[in-house]
């Protein structure tokens, strides 16, 4: 169940920084987006969708 889990955030990761890279970001606060928390990913998100 964890793993499922596991597997389903990292989906969710990958297709958020698909999203932005397909909207020109490729780094948030100075880190790429792979390292960048979900949580921080999403933000970013927000401010170029709005």
């Amino acid at each position: 169940m964890i793993e499922q889990r596991e597997q389903l955030e990292e989906s969710k990761k990958m297709h958020i920084i698909d999203d932005l890279m397909a909207l020109g970001v490729f780094k948030v606060n100075d880190q790429q987006l792979y390292q960048v928390s979900i949580e921080e990913l999403v933000e970013e998100y927000q401010k170029h969708c709005q």
